[in-house]
């Protein structure tokens, strides 16, 4: 699911939910303008009928997703938002996934395994337990969450 939205401007792609790929500001719905923050850069580009997101990464262009930017039906977000919530293998009931944007880079959490970007820095840390997902709440999303240092989680075996 991505929003594109008209304004004086001209048509623009917005895609938050994406991940680690994801552009920080809108795409211009125009044949290879580029957009970015810092050393990201996104842009369109033409394959048939299908527009494509592209990146560039360090080493290589990729395509981050295509789509003919026709209108969906509200009934298949319902159907893919009930299994990605709820289906026992769904990735998004079994992991923590969290991703965050920073005024320097971003801030990525997979299960235990939190990786910060800042500029062109890449630290990566396990947290701890459960308390340092309260803090990494605090400090990178804004808002205290005491609930999550009972949270289970299927994938990570000491916090079932």
């Amino acid at each position: 699911m991505i929003l594109t939205v008209t304004v004086a401007e001209g048509r623009f792609v917005l895609d938050p939910g994406f991940g680690a790929l994801a552009p920080r500001v809108p795409v211009p719905l125009e044949e290879g303008v580029q957009v970015g923050v810092g050393d990201e850069k996104h842009w369109m580009a033409r394959d048939g009928n299908h527009w494509l997101l592209r990146t560039q990464t360090s080493d290589k262009v990729v395509d981050c997703w295509a789509s003919p930017l026709d209108r969906d039906n509200l009934i298949d977000f319902e159907l893919g938002n009930h299994y990605t919530s709820t289906h026992p293998a769904s990735p998004f009931v079994n992991r923590i996934m969290l991703r965050a944007l920073t005024n320097d880079g971003r801030v990525g959490l997979m299960n235990r395994d939190l990786t910060i970007w800042r500029k062109n820095e890449r630290e990566s840390i396990q947290l701890a337990d459960r308390k340092a997902l309260r803090a990494l709440l605090v400090q990178y999303f804004g808002f205290d969450l005491p609930e999550v240092e009972q949270l289970c989680v299927p994938s990570i075996p000491d916090w079932s």
